[in-house]
């Protein structure tokens, strides 16, 4: 039995049934309810509403199922033998996958409303923005980032059968050596490829929405807080897969401590490179880009959303997990999974929507509610889909 939880005694020989067939039926009633709003805002002249929600959810959505792999990558490489329940969970979202491939050839029809430079070129940078030339780059890129995620995957399964049967604590590596040794060469592929790809999304889909803004820090900004996605996601996923299940003497202390741990330097480290984009044009003093940072902090209603992002995935966390019995509450770790979560799909809205529309009648609306439910609903498939892929709740 994994000796950070212990399962309830009952019979979990089968696929764990994560949720109960009424919350399936109506995720699948979501997923139809934004299919036919995202329908009624491109035939009611509502297209570039509904673009910009669409480019914000396929940017956070698309980040939560490869960053959980990404995590598991980096617990393989560093032998944290601690977090093996946690990474089974963190795996789920890999079957989102290859509809994150199919949504960004989705973003191709609405390609004039969200890149203005396609009818206002930028001599500057005319080489590599150019339509084309993105949609082949960053294709490619998530096309090969996909393959080398599944592979991953598939290598994980494997590894994590044979752990089941001869489990050390010293994580994957305890287990018998041709097994880890190929999970571990393609964790080093898959922790070469995120970056790169996320940094080319970056720049591309996000960074060139407006004008006036270049930054060298960005790149890097963007893939960590995907990776601070995945780990506020998996966490909130752990706590609830428990609950659901009844683990008879709950959760091991010290793998939550070491979650909360982690959820607060993911904090920390956020905030840095957060403040490092503001650092960059005062100390620089590059007036050019202080339109940027204006519109996103002070004109409303960016400021409250900046507000908000700053306080979901920084003060909140960072407050609460001061405190140790903070960080050994499932609850607690439960509430602040949702609250990164959440903060940072603001985040993503931030960082798409001011480029688009700086000056919106209305910022979120039903529609938008409609269409992020949507895509909250094709994602909660492909993680049911993940689990009985995984059973990461199944006793040994």
């Amino acid at each position: 039995m994994d000796s950070q939880v212990k399962p309830h005694n009952g019979n979990h020989s089968g696929a764990p049934a994560l949720l109960p067939d009424w919350a399936t039926g109506l995720l699948c009633l979501l997923l139809a309810g934004g299919i036919g709003a995202g329908y009624l805002m491109l035939t009611s002249g509502e297209s570039h509403r509904f673009w910009q929600i669409y480019l914000v959810n396929f940017l956070f959505f698309s980040g939560a199922a490869i960053a959980g792999l990404v995590l598991v990558a980096i617990f393989h490489m560093t032998n944290a033998g601690w977090s093996r329940p946690l990474e089974r969970v963190a795996v789920a979202g890999v079957g989102f996958l290859p509809v994150s491939f199919i949504l960004f050839l989705g973003l191709w029809p609405g390609r004039n409303e969200l890149f203005f430079w396609i009818a206002e070129p930028r001599p500057d940078v005319a080489d590599w923005l150019s339509v084309h030339s993105l949609f082949v780059r960053d294709g490619v890129g998530l096309l090969l980032l996909s393959l080398v995620g599944w592979e991953f995957f598939r290598r994980f399964l494997e590894a994590d059968a044979g752990s089941k049967k001869e489990e050390s604590s010293e994580g994957f590596s305890g287990v018998g050596g041709s097994k880890a040794r190929s999970l571990g060469k393609r964790a080093v592929v898959l922790l070469l490829f995120f970056p790169v790809v996320y940094t080319l999304l970056a720049w591309d889909l996000i960074m060139s929405l407006i004008p006036s803004w270049s930054s060298t820090v960005f790149g890097g900004f963007y893939f960590f807080s995907t990776l601070y996605l995945g780990l506020g996601i998996a966490t909130s996923l752990f706590v609830c897969a428990g609950w659901r299940f009844g683990w008879e003497d709950g959760f091991h202390p010290d793998l939550l401590h070491n979650t909360g741990k982690l959820i607060f330097s993911f904090s920390l480290l956020w905030v840095y490179l957060y403040w490092s984009e503001y650092l960059v044009v005062w100390y620089g003093n590059l007036p050019h880009e202080i339109e940027v940072m204006l519109l996103r902090t002070g004109q409303s209603p960016w400021g409250s959303v900046a507000i908000a992002v700053l306080g979901m995935n920084f003060l909140v966390p960072f407050v609460v997990l001061l405190s140790r019995a903070a960080r050994r509450s499932a609850k607690v770790l439960f509430i602040l999974g949702l609250v990164v979560s959440v903060g940072i799909w603001l985040e993503r809205l931030l960082l798409v929507a001011p480029g688009l529309n700086p000056d919106p009648d209305t910022l979120l609306g039903l529609w938008e509610l409609l269409i992020t439910l949507g895509f909250f609903s094709m994602y909660g498939l492909c993680c049911l889909w993940g689990f009985r892929k995984v059973h990461p709740l199944k006793g040994r």
